[in-house]
């Protein structure tokens, strides 16, 4: 199976983490079985879901058989505060993988490089900018630290593509101890400006889409 072939490529004895990477297949008992089947061989020790929708997370989350569940989480993408996504995970001990930090590098544009297929970004971009300049810290140290400083938010998964750029990541986290950090991730929380912001804004997935003119 695909797990084995996994395990044969990296050369590990076993996976510590197996995720579907469509939601649809926690709806599906068989598949779930399947999963449930692998962590009972040995092959992997979690196995868990990557989702997009609210919906889909809080289920998976109820479910009480998935350990690790990816969610996206950022400053614009604030869904899952507004449910009991995260009382839900504390409950049945999942862990929580929080992916889009900076909203596919969204959140740390210039201005003036943002695509015409996102313009609508833009002014949201300029309120965060507002926010944080007078907190005295930058997107990048807001974007990060705003996903890092959530209890229920076990890992932040990140990609980086210059060894400068994940030292500057490292940085950040070192400095959490400073109030200020603290003090504009408290102002971002739950803040109105975002309330509203275009799923399509929000969710990368359909960005192309956007950009062709299909919605």
């Amino acid at each position: 199976d695909e797990a084995e072939k996994s395990i044969k490529r990296l050369r590990v004895p076993f996976l510590d983490g197996y995720l579907l990477h469509d939601a649809s297949g926690i709806y599906n008992l068989k598949i779930l079985d399947g999963l449930k089947e692998l962590k009972e061989s040995g092959k992997v020790k979690h196995i868990g879901v990557s989702i997009y929708e609210e919906k889909d997370a809080l289920h998976a989350a109820s479910l009480g058989s998935i350990d690790y569940i990816q969610i996206p989480y950022n400053i614009f993408d604030q869904r899952l505060t507004k449910t009991d996504f995260f009382t839900l995970t504390k409950k049945n001990h999942v862990k929580v993988f929080a992916r889009s930090a900076f909203l596919q590098g969204l959140l740390l544009m210039d201005i003036d490089k943002i695509p015409p297929h996102l313009a609508e970004a833009k002014k949201y971009i300029e309120q965060l900018d507002a926010i944080i300049k007078d907190c005295g810290i930058t997107r990048q140290q807001a974007a990060l630290l705003f996903s890092y400083f959530n209890d229920g938010i076990d890992y932040v998964v990140i990609g980086v593509d210059t060894s400068k750029q994940l030292a500057q990541h490292i940085e950040t986290v070192q400095k959490i101890s400073q109030p200020k950090y603290k003090t504009c991730i408290q102002k971002l929380l739950g803040s109105f400006l975002y309330e509203d912001i275009n799923r399509n804004i929000i969710s990368p997935n359909l960005w192309e889409n956007l950009k062709s003119g299909k919605i």
